[in-house]
């Protein structure tokens, strides 16, 4: 079943309102998908500047970080 959101429409979410993986990272975050243990890395373009869209690596699912520019100047 993995990859099954990988057609979805983007979600819209707040990286700071997600749920963090683990403590010994700020970017990965658990998938907001209901009943999905897959995690959100945060990923980078060619210029090391933190991405807006992401998937989730377990199911797919394509999200929106709403909050982009304040992710880029605390975690960046």
């Amino acid at each position: 079943m993995s990859g099954h959101n990988r057609d979805a429409e983007p979600i819209e979410v707040y990286h700071a309102d997600l749920k963090r993986a683990s403590d010994e990272s700020p970017y990965r975050s658990k998938c907001p998908v209901a009943g999905c243990d897959g995690v959100l890395l945060v990923s980078r373009d060619h210029t090391f500047d933190l991405k807006a869209h992401d998937c989730c690596i377990s199911c797919a699912q394509p999200v929106i970080y709403l909050d982009i520019k304040r992710m880029r100047r605390e975690l960046g």
